[in-house]
């Protein structure tokens, strides 16, 4: 148990990073909508499509490779289970991970972007280097 908690922290972990680089990545592109005139609702729409349309096929898929072993019977090679009880228990854990993995790629994703919607227009405007 103690291993599979240490696995699911470190890949939660790791998709929180690749998320939170990948919107970081389009802060410039931010900051330009805002110095702009953007609505930042809009702007923040705009960020946060991609990566939700990514999470949620992401997510969607994980569920049904781990769900659908459980709807396969036993004689026909699934999981020996003791019954619907135990079948549904690890349904409910399969929708909590699911549920753990979503929120954490939504953080990800809103730190970022929230960071640069706070930048001033004109502080965007202004060329580095």
């Amino acid at each position: 148990m103690a291993v599979s908690g240490l696995a699911l922290l470190l890949s939660l972990g790791g998709i929180y990073a690749v998320m939170s680089y990948t919107v970081s990545q389009r802060t410039r592109e931010v900051e330009i909508r805002v110095a702009l005139g953007s609505p930042r609702a809009r702007t923040f729409a705009a960020v946060f499509r991609r990566p939700l349309i990514q999470i949620g096929l992401g997510v969607f898929l994980g569920f049904l490779l781990l769900a659908l072993p459980l709807a396969v019977p036993a004689k026909l090679g699934g999981p020996e289970l003791a019954g619907w009880a135990e079948a549904l228990r690890l349904l409910v854990w399969v929708i909590g991970y699911s549920g753990v993995v979503a929120l954490v790629c939504f953080t990800a994703c809103a730190g970022p972007t929230l960071r640069a919607l706070r930048i001033q227009p004109a502080d965007a405007l202004r060329v580095d280097g």
